[in-house]
């Protein structure tokens, strides 16, 4: 991946550049992109070792759809609970601020607000919260973010005294500091595991290709998964490291390390039955992965790329005791970086007990793992930044370009389902001419179809027709004689109670006319 900032022009700003996919943003829109895929650089020839791999099924494995909870955010990167009964949910904005959505309302307020500290800038921000498993009674909270010096900040709070939907500032007491490189992995997830200790992932620290060997290297937190004790403090720290962590003591390796080899494990959860850690690390440029993450566990990175050898370090590839993924893809479908997600676990069977929900950024993707397959559920929202879970263990999707956070509910059976069938993959138009745009629609008393195109990748939409009667399932389309790469078409489907979408998987290029 390249990028570089355009000086002059009316798309000036920055670009980014992925392998099969070329778009830019305003950039607002880029940082997040930067945390999760970063540069990756040409590393030879893949070897290859057995894994298993994801076999999507052409179907959708369930019937769901997105449900809008709350809209107008600033880059929302995660939405929590604080498992105290209040059925509240917790929204985290990259830039330095937590919103908390009371239950049953629309509008959340400010929970806590960092922005004075927090770097809101390429791989900066706040990504991680928290809460106590006794937050109802000791008002404890840890988020994660980075400060404004590029040093990765794991920190507690508490609740303000007087309301308990207000965080009280100037509590902040650091749990750890940890430098990293310019524009380099910070990871992202804070989470307390069924024991009660707090988990930590950090990424490796670096732009690109973990110049330093972080990741492997058991005297650097970095590309690491940590455990802390925050119930009990050592060495003049404001936490201690169990004494269960398999590097603790006389063992070489620092004591707060859990699990190590890793990239950017920017989401990670557990399961709240099975208490089975499950994360998402996100690949250099070629592989995304899910691990399944045990106490003292390798995971591969820098050497390893998924079942990839990175020729990083060749002569380790097959002498290296790494664990391989539970499930791995590549960028052939429009993904560039993994967003880890949850077991389903919720009491309203929105998916089978025990599948596990992830999904990719830039495709907006959402896939199942069940019983041994990965099968495709739905496209979400384009720039897919984190799953959440509330307290009744139902599943949400976060979409960080349009600041909109979403509930994934079961669908309808006589709701509207959209298939677009042209234009949905990447292909080249030319300004002014004609294309036919083809849909497939199900559903009950389906009445009208409009029909958008956006020239920036989903981020705004505009009409190319709207008020198409039910019964059409095509439309004449003229080109814009312009010139993008990043064009997407969605067809919208109107039924008795409500409406269904879809989006072109993947951006395609428009070329104006030639004048020749």
């Amino acid at each position: 991946m390249k990028i570089f900032y355009r000086f002059s022009g009316k798309r000036r700003g920055f670009a980014i550049f992925l392998p099969k996919m070329k778009f830019a943003k305003p950039l607002c829109y880029v940082l997040l992109v930067l945390v999760l895929c970063s540069a990756g650089i040409p590393i030879g020839e893949p070897q290859i070792r057995a894994s298993a791999l994801v076999v999507q099924s052409p179907a959708p494995a369930v019937r769901v759809t997105l449900e809008p909870v709350v809209s107008g955010l600033v880059e929302p990167v995660l939405v929590t609970h604080a498992g105290d009964s209040s059925r509240r949910i917790f929204i985290l904005e990259r830039r330095g601020v937590i919103k908390v959505l009371q239950y049953g309302e629309s509008q959340p307020s400010v929970f806590l607000d960092i922005t004075d500290r927090a770097r809101f800038d390429n791989l900066g921000g706040l990504l991680g919260l928290a809460f106590h498993p006794q937050y109802r009674t000791n008002g404890r909270f840890f988020i994660l973010y980075l400060r404004r010096d590029e040093t990765i900040i794991a920190a507690e709070f508490r609740v303000s005294d007087s309301n308990p939907n207000v965080a009280d500032p100037s509590s902040e007491k650091y749990l750890l500091t940890e430098p990293k490189l310019l524009n380099g992995h910070m990871g992202g997830t804070v989470e307390f595991g069924p024991d009660g200790y707090l988990y930590i992932s950090l990424g490796d620290g670096s732009p690109g290709s973990d110049t330093l060997n972080n990741a492997q290297n058991l005297d650097s937190l970095l590309g690491k998964i940590l455990r802390l004790d925050v119930d009990h403090t050592s060495d003049g720290k404001n936490y201690a490291s169990p004494g269960s962590n398999p590097f603790y003591g006389a063992t070489l390796g620092r004591d707060e390390i859990y699990a190590y080899g890793f990239r950017n494990p920017y989401r990670f959860s557990f399961d709240k039955t099975t208490g089975q850690l499950y994360v998402g690390d996100v690949g250099e440029r070629v592989k995304e992965e899910i691990d399944v993450v045990t106490a003292g566990g390798n995971y591969g990175w820098r050497v390893m790329e998924g079942t990839r050898c990175t020729n990083f370090e060749t002569a380790l590839c097959s002498t290296l005791r790494a664990l391989p993924p539970l499930i791995e893809y590549d960028h052939a479908d429009g993904g560039c970086a993994v967003t880890g997600g949850y077991v389903y676990r919720g009491a309203r069977a929105t998916f089978p007990l025990g599948a596990y929900i992830y999904g990719d950024l830039c495709s907006g993707k959402v896939f199942m793992y069940n019983n041994g397959q990965t099968q495709f559920v739905m496209n979400s929202v384009s720039f897919l930044s984190s799953f959440g879970s509330d307290e009744d263990g139902e599943l949400y999707a976060v979409g960080i370009i349009n600041g909109s956070v979403y509930r994934i509910v079961l669908q309808d059976p006589d709701d509207p389902q959209v298939q677009l069938l042209a234009p949905n993959q990447k292909m080249k138009l030319k300004g002014n001419k004609i294309f036919d745009i083809t849909w497939n629609t199900t559903g009950v008393g389906i009445y009208r179809h409009d029909i958008q195109w956006s020239k920036d990748g989903g981020t705004t939409w505009e009409d190319v027709v709207g008020g198409l009667p039910g019964a059409t399932r095509s439309y004449t389309w003229t080109v814009p004689n312009i010139k993008t790469t990043a064009a997407r078409i969605r067809v919208i489907s109107y039924g008795n109670r409500t409406t269904g979408q879809d989006e072109s998987d993947e951006d395609f290029i428009i070329k104006p006319r030639s004048t020749n």
